[in-house]
């Protein structure tokens, strides 16, 4: 999916009564986000017309995270980032680095509370303020923004200036989705001890190690699949993905969740780097449409490329010579 900065700017200009001002709200949500020490929240991811999973998350200063859903618990103390797998009763601890607490609130589901360690999160050129709704008995205030073909809006208490709930509509390349967030429980500056933050294997788990957990997931640092790669002899697997890009979510539901794919973990480290998150990286590379896949070696230089998705059978006949 080719990405235009006319049809961007197109939406600058059509916006600029209100740009110029911006959404207050947004703004208010951002710096009482930015500003707590502490958060936590129990709440509900719904795509429209799909099923509704539930989230939670902890999160204290300076670098201290607790993500969970069905499927997953990701738990980083400030020195090291736990990562469990409930289905597969598989964990996977490494060393935390500089960066890496903002970096994990970039995981699908959890953008929400991106602000908590990154101040400049919810910044959008396009903004406005808009007509709030009502909820348990209290009347939200509502902020729009524009990023990019994404449309976001939110929805904060007047209390605490934190977002309650949010909708997130995507139009890109004719196809469109929504997303409603439902916080049922948020917390500012609660008190959260080291409890919080401690990871206890459930019973019957297994650690595993760094080679063959990145057969169970995606990296998503690039420094780090190179280190990998580096140790297991393996090639790495690029993705270069953007959230409101459509072919993307296809060539992530029809290939990457199938075992034939999750077989070739024993030849490549599988690397995910969404470009707008990671623009450095995808200027790096010389990004230019989503999605882009490459077969980078263990320095990360790119021994083949191909830009686009059609199906599996091509994804695979490109990837591995095989139909």
């Amino acid at each position: 999916m080719k990405r235009t900065l006319g049809i961007f700017a197109c939406a600058v200009v059509a916006a600029v009564a209100v740009a110029q001002t911006g959404s207050t709200v947004i703004q208010a949500f951002a710096e009482a986000i930015s500003s707590a020490k502490s958060l936590s929240a129990n709440y509900t991811v719904q795509a429209v017309g799909g099923v509704s999973a539930k989230y939670s998350v902890s999160l204290a200063k300076p670098n201290k995270v607790r993500l969970e859903s069905a499927n997953e618990l990701i738990v980083a103390d400030g020195e090291k980032i736990t990562t469990l797998l409930k289905s597969e009763g598989k964990f996977y601890t490494r060393k935390q680095s500089d960066g890496d607490a903002r970096a994990l609130l970039a995981g699908e589901g959890f953008t929400f509370w991106a602000g908590f360690f990154d101040a400049n999160a919810y910044k959008s050129p396009v903004s406005r303020d808009i007509a709030g709704r009502e909820r348990n008995g209290e009347t939200l205030s509502g902020g729009e923004a524009v990023y990019g073909a994404k449309f976001v809006r939110y929805f904060v208490s007047p209390q605490d200036k934190i977002a309650r709930q949010a909708t997130v509509d995507v139009n890109a390349g004719g196809q469109k989705s929504s997303t409603v967030m439902n916080a049922r429980e948020v917390a500012v500056n609660p008190v959260l001890t080291d409890a919080t933050f401690t990871f206890s294997a459930p019973k019957g788990a297994v650690e595993v190690a760094e080679a063959e957990w990145n057969a169970a997931e995606f990296l998503t640092d690039l420094d780090q699949a190179k280190k990998v790669a580096a140790k297991s002899g393996k090639k790495i697997f690029a993705d270069f993905f953007a959230e409101w890009c459509g072919p993307c979510k296809l060539l992530d539901k029809e290939v990457f969740t199938t075992a034939k794919f999750k077989a070739l973990s024993k030849k490549y480290v599988f690397l995910r780097i969404d470009v707008d998150r990671q623009k450095s990286v995808a200027e790096a590379y010389k990004i230019e449409a989503m999605p882009t896949q490459m077969v980078l070696d263990k320095d990360g230089q790119i021994l083949k490329s191909t830009v686009g998705y059609a199906n599996p059978s091509a994804f695979f006949q490109w990837l591995e010579g095989t139909p």
